[in-house]
């Protein structure tokens, strides 16, 4: 129910001008991709949006495209292009493919006396329809079935049956997200729970937790130094005008990270003296998000003193990235649909709702259509040499289209000068020739075509060949003498 967003960047090198560009989507077509008179017929009728942009001499525009209309449910496939010609066609077009799906399904778990308003809010504001909410007390997580939703949330979570766990842990393992805010409901005798500390805890929490470290001094903050993870998506345009350090954090959780080549994770944030505040970890399909600290604190908690003041305030920080966290774990389910030309494409693949076999059509004209299969909970591809749109078509009670696009790298048509080290790097010092003008290249290229000529430098060794000679001779060869006359007999 969401419009279609799509940013990028106009880029000119030498001249700039104004150029119009264009965004069109594929209307869907049932019957195609299909091979008629051994000719593949793709849709031909589209949705367009044009935009004219003014792109200064070797600069560059941003570029924002929408697209209002609703799109149907499944596979969209379209191009943006520069309309118009110029001298390096290649880079005029690029592929790409969404996928338009029902409203993420999302389960909240939370302990007795734990309030999931800030969550609630953070996730679907008025106004926004993007999710489907399932609110419920923690202890009832034996009683629903974890597969029907993209995400699981954990809020301030008590004591967890080792079952649980597992349920949470086959969860993931299957493609689902897990997201954990830890906060006083592991408490037991002033250290983590017994619960919290068994294998399968230990997976989604990315390792051992210890126990609560104590900072009441106000002065220790979540301090992220590398924006690049997805969960800082809607951080980053505004990274250097949030004040995290108004927001302190009292209280939060100890943990010994267990990272390894089975789960592979990593410290996504940290506080301001180096301690982890946020970690992820990769669970089979899936991967769970771990903070170790709650989002859901009251402003004068009673019995206790409270964690933190992340929600407190105008939170622009904390709503941030709890909204980066959700839109990353209820897509711990999606694939990769836009691709670099070269790289393998992977799409999910459940037997329960997709055909177990597709007919794949690829941009490459010379290579037909192909029989593919799934194979654990799979589909692969691994020829993606071309540039294009790569459609998949299967049956399933009726035609099921899907596909991914693939483009080439920036780098490809990158007309920039080399420098003078990355030649260095690519052929070795000494190893080419360099020319810096018409002439200069004529002359190199007609030196490596013809050689260079030899009877000049012939006629200068044989002249010192003869004056050699000449020398040589005058030494050990001295002028005869007269013989002697011989007497008479």
């Amino acid at each position: 129910s969401s419009a279609l967003s799509i940013e990028t960047s106009l880029n000119a090198s030498g001249p700039g001008g104004e150029r119009v560009v264009e965004l069109r989507i594929e209307q869907p077509d049932p019957s195609r991709p299909v091979v008629r008179d051994g000719k593949v017929l793709v849709p031909e009728k589209f949705w367009t949006v044009q935009q004219t942009v003014a792109v200064p001499d070797g600069g560059s525009s941003e570029i924002l495209l929408r697209f209002e209309q609703t799109l149907p449910p499944g596979t969209h496939q379209g191009t943006i292009s520069i309309l118009g010609s110029d001298a390096l066609p290649v880079d005029d077009q690029r592929f790409f493919t969404v996928q338009v799906a029902d409203r993420w399904r999302v389960l909240i778990l939370h302990a007795p006396g734990v309030n999931p308003a800030n969550l609630e809010f953070t996730l679907a504001p008025p106004g926004y329809e993007g999710y489907d909410l399932t609110v419920s007390p923690q202890s009832e997580i034996g009683t629903l079935d974890l597969g029907q939703f993209n995400a699981v949330f954990l809020l301030d979570p008590g004591p967890l049956a080792e079952s649980d766990w597992g349920r949470l842990e086959k969860f993931a393992m299957e493609g689902g997200g897990v997201g954990v805010f830890l906060g006083s409901r592991a408490l037991s005798g002033g250290v983590a729970d017994a619960s919290f500390v068994v294998p399968s805890a230990r997976l989604i929490l990315g390792g051992t937790l210890t126990f609560p470290w104590r900072k009441p001094e106000n002065d220790l903050f979540v301090a992220p130094d590398n924006f690049s993870h997805s969960i800082f998506s809607g951080v980053r345009p505004v990274q250097s005008t949030l004040a995290w350090n108004r927001f302190p954090v009292r209280m939060f959780w100890g943990i010994e990270t267990e990272f390894g080549a089975g789960a592979p994770g990593q410290v996504v944030a940290s506080y301001s003296n180096g301690q982890p505040a946020i970690l992820e970890r990769v669970i089979g399909l899936g991967r769970s998000i771990v903070m170790t600290t709650p989002i859901t604190e009251p402003a004068r908690p009673e019995g206790r003193p409270s964690w933190n003041s992340l929600f407190a305030g105008s939170p622009v920080p904390a709503w941030l990235l709890v909204r980066g966290i959700g839109l990353y774990l209820v897509q711990a389910r999606t694939e990769t649909l836009n691709l670099m030309a070269g790289s393998p494409a992977r799409l999910k693949n459940d037997v329960r709702v997709h055909p177990e076999s597709y007919t794949i059509f690829t941009p490459d004209v010379d290579r037909p259509p192909a029989e593919l299969g799934a194979s654990r909970g799979e589909v692969r591809f691994a020829f993606t040499q071309f540039p294009g749109q790569y459609r998949l078509k299967g049956a399933r009670e009726g035609p099921v289209i899907r596909g991914f696009s693939v483009n080439i790298e920036d780098s490809q048509t990158d007309l920039r000068r080399i420098t003078t080290e990355q030649l260095d790097s690519i052929l070795g010092e000494g190893n080419y020739r360099v020319a810096r003008d018409q002439s200069e290249f004529e002359r190199q290229q007609g030196t490596s075509r013809r050689g260079q000529e030899f009877y000049p430098m012939l006629l200068i060794v044989l002249g010192i060949v003869l004056g050699a000679e000449t020398l040589l001779s005058n030494r050990f060869y001295g002028r005869s003498r007269a013989a002697p006359a011989m007497p008479n007999p």
